[in-house]
């Protein structure tokens, strides 16, 4: 086609083909987008066109799909010499006029029409758009700006890139069909910014805002009420039904934050009180991850975590406490901690609203751990804070550990000031037990300060009762004395034995230890000492003395004494005469020392048969060591006659008065006396060797067991004679053999008036040779042999005849 337009041009073709408009048609019917070919065809029809038929042309070409930019300054030359062909708001025309805006060649005049034009627009064009909007940039004009914010009315109107042409078109007061409301749904600013005066204006008569930006508007109303307070009464209808309603739905960000501050910090009501407790620790925590849906709140007090979603990298969960733990989980459920960066905002100064709240008895977790704070250091129980804590420690949403925690300081506080009356319900039977968990000590302190004696002594029985003063256990014991149950006496015996072991009791617990109490023989002794002190009968106690002293073989204090008022309170004759009988064998066998007081109790028992020969044989010995009284020579000659007659002989009888012991033979003996083990067997070995002459012959034999493993042997020697022995002794299978002994006269008193004595006074005179002390000692014998011959001539005399009955 372009060679054929040449040709003619040329002057080459014939004449009858140089008709190439046919030609051109032609081509342009196969090619509907080629601009040249427009072009070519425009200069060969011979009727020439309009410029609106150019220009219907052109963009007929456009729609066929061509976008050559020669096209574009074609149409552009038209629409520039005739602005008048501008008509609508095509694609083409559109397309021209931003070609012409490229190249800087757009006059205001087109522009301002293609302002008016897109108010034909039924929608959105962000061709038109971006034409409008780089044009208002050089010409910045009303009619423009208000053609802009319509246009983008039609589309979405509520992005937040729209904002500023809305913003341009209320400071320039631009009347536009819901302008007000597209300008607070995408404004963005703070509550604390100022709205214009046209949009509060605006909805204080017709307020068609969502939730959120009514929110926006209103918080921003209350903040700036000093600076426009006829705005605040304009809207004071409307904001705190509205602040109502979003509390009561629970709804919290800033803005919700500034209504609720404003109206609710002394909420009137628990009702408001407890949704205040919904909204009151929310946080704003702004995540940096986009990735983030849910943000975890861990409290070590509490024992449920709490989750709170995330949208658009910001979330309003409920902080308690500043040593609360954030987590924050994604859509996979995955959780992150210290990876995730985050900023948190407090949206309330709670203090006093909290304990606003509180005063309306408001039952929460959340808000009595605010109140309490969450770690020990941190608490303070005093006088307006006792009840919060109370309150928290019977909440079961809390761990144990932190309840202990509360229970430990309420119990300090309580104990601190006894002046004021615990309230009704402070710690009721059933939670003693936890709170001794906590302090036992404070615990069972705090409940004998109330009178509570039952519930103090299952926390003393169950925990023990170290460190609680001892005062106060004694108030304990002596108010449980008669109220224990009879499965409680166990522990009533314990506690009442530790508060007199420790000094201190009263005459109820010494009267319940004298019935009950089964400690160690030292321990009875004391309490005996005590309850004398007292004044108090302790006839049962003094028995039960006895009693154990004889089962354990040990020895009470003022033994004499203690048996003494015994037996003055007509004492059980048997113990009295066991406890004697006692004494007496350690007395006896041991040596332990007695008092006088016993040995006088055992001669005024002495005639009764029941008394053990123990105590007899000990008044024996006593007399031995001590003397015999002359009052009592009868009754020691009395007791020796009845021992001898049992066998009993013993080498102590030969320190009695020798009047006494005179008809017994006993001066005259040597007694070999050894104590073993009673079970043993005892062999004596010995033998006896005369002055000057052979040892004799050895000589075994066993010894006889005479009382309580005492084994005596009595021998007769003469002056000069030697006896030499040693023992064997077999004792549970083990046979062991003493040193060898010597025992002679030659150095023993020869004096006394026996026949015995009497010979070895003569041997002992002859051995140093003195005849005058041997015919003293002669002459005394041949006297005594007489009157022994004349007695026994007179016996012989008057012995009875057979048959006769001696009286």
């Amino acid at each position: 086609a372009f060679y054929l337009w040449l040709a003619k041009k040329l002057n080459l073709l014939p004449a009858e083909q140089q008709d190439l408009e046919t030609v051109f048609r032609g081509f342009l019917e196969k090619k509907r987008n080629s601009y040249l070919l427009l072009y070519l065809l425009l200069q060969e029809e011979k009727k020439t066109p309009s410029p609106a038929e150019r220009l219907a042309r052109l963009e007929e070409c456009f729609d066929a799909g061509c976008t050559s930019p020669f096209l574009y300054l074609s149409a552009w030359e038209l629409l520039s010499g005739e602005e008048a062909l501008l008509r609508k708001l095509s694609p083409f025309l559109t397309q021209v006029l931003c070609f012409g805006q490229k190249q800087g060649m757009l006059t205001t005049g087109l522009l301002k029409r293609a302002a008016f034009l897109s108010a034909n627009e039924k929608k959105y064009s962000s061709a038109v758009y971006n034409l409008l909007a780089r044009g208002y940039e050089s010409c910045p004009d009303d009619d423009i700006l208000e053609a802009i914010c319509q246009l983008l009315i039609k589309g979405e109107p509520i992005r937040k890139e729209c904002f500023p042409w809305y913003a341009r078109a209320v400071q320039r007061d631009l009347r536009i069909t819901r302008l007000y409301e597209y300008y607070m749904e995408t404004y963005d600013a703070p509550a604390s910014a100022t709205i214009p005066l046209p949009v509060r204006m605006y909805f204080a008569t017709n307020n068609t805002l969502g939730e959120k930006k009514k929110a926006l508007l209103f918080a921003s109303i209350i903040l700036h009420r000093e600076e426009d307070p006829t705005g605040y009464l304009n809207y004071a209808n409307q904001i705190r039904p509205f602040a109502l309603e979003s509390l009561k739905n629970g709804r919290i960000n800033r803005n919700y934050a500034v209504l609720y501050q404003q109206f609710f910090s002394k909420p009137e009501t628990p009702e408001i009180a407890a949704l205040l407790t919904h909204v009151l620790f929310a946080q704003r925590v702004t995540v940096s991850g986009p990735e983030i849906r849910r943000v975890v709140v861990c409290h070590n007090a509490l024992k449920q975590e709490r989750a709170y979603p995330c949208r658009d990298g910001v979330a309003y969960p409920r902080i308690y406490s500043d040593d609360a733990s954030l987590l924050f989980e994604d859509e996979r459920h995955r959780r992150f901690s210290a990876t995730v960066t985050h900023t948190r905002e407090p949206l309330f100064r709670p203090r006093e609203i909290a304990q606003a709240c509180m005063n309306h008895g408001i039952d929460d977790a959340g808000l009595e751990l605010y109140l309490c704070k969450e770690k020990a250091f941190q608490m303070d129980v005093n006088s307006r804070s006792v009840g919060d804590y109370r309150a928290a420690e019977k909440n079961e949403a809390f761990t144990d550990a932190y309840r202990r925690i509360l229970r430990r300081k309420l119990l300090e506080y309580d104990l601190a000031h006894p002046e004021e009356k615990l309230p009704p319900g402070t710690m009721p039977p059933e939670s003693v037990e936890v709170y001794a968990q906590a302090d036992r000590v404070m615990t069972a302190q705090l409940l004998i300060r109330e009178e509570r004696f039952e519930d103090a002594f299952r926390v003393v029985s169950e925990y023990g009762y170290e460190q609680i003063p001892i005062k106060l256990l004694v108030r304990l014991a002596s108010n449980m004395v008669g109220r224990a149950k009879p499965e409680d006496e166990e522990e009533l015996l314990c506690l009442t034995s530790h508060v007199f072991e420790n000094g201190k009791y009263d005459e109820t617990v010494l009267r319940y230890l004298q019935d009950h109490y089964e400690g160690t023989l030292e321990s009875l002794c004391r309490l005996l000492e005590k309850l004398n002190g007292f004044g108090m009968n302790a006839h049962a106690l003094e028995e039960k003395i006895l009693r154990q002293a004889m089962a354990t073989h040990m020895f009470p204090e003022r033994e004499s004494e203690t048996l003494k008022s015994y037996i003055r309170s007509h004492g059980d004759p048997a113990v009295i005469l066991r406890f004697l009988a006692f004494l007496s064998r350690h007395y006896f066998l041991a040596g332990r020392p007695l008092d006088d007081d016993v040995f006088s109790f055992i001669e005024e028992k002495v005639k009764d048969e029941n008394l053990d020969d123990a105590c007899r044989l000990a008044l024996l010995k006593h007399y031995a060591q001590s003397g015999v009284p002359e009052d009592k020579m009868g009754l020691c000659r009395e007791l020796l006659g009845e021992m001898n007659d049992k066998g009993y002989r013993f080498d102590f009888y030969s320190k009695l008065p020798e009047k006494v012991i005179q008809a017994y033979q006993i001066e005259d003996k040597i007694f070999l006396q050894e104590q073993f083990s009673p079970e043993s067997r005892v062999v004596l070995r010995y033998r006896l060797t005369e002055q000057g002459a052979d040892p004799g012959d050895w000589i075994s034999e066993p010894m006889r067991h005479v009382y309580g493993g005492i084994f005596v042997k009595e021998f007769l020697l003469f002056y000069g004679e030697t006896l030499t022995y040693n023992l064997r002794v077999m004792t549970n299978g083990a046979i062991r053999t003493t040193d060898t002994y010597e025992i002679s006269l030659s150095d023993m008193d020869t004096n006394g008036q026996t026949r015995y004595k009497l010979i070895n006074r003569m041997l002992e005179a002859r051995d140093h040779r003195d005849r005058e002390a041997y015919e003293r000692a002669w002459k005394q014998y041949q006297i005594q042999e007489k009157r022994v011959s004349e007695f026994l001539s007179l016996i012989e005399d008057h012995r009875p005849e057979d048959g006769e009955i001696e009286e």
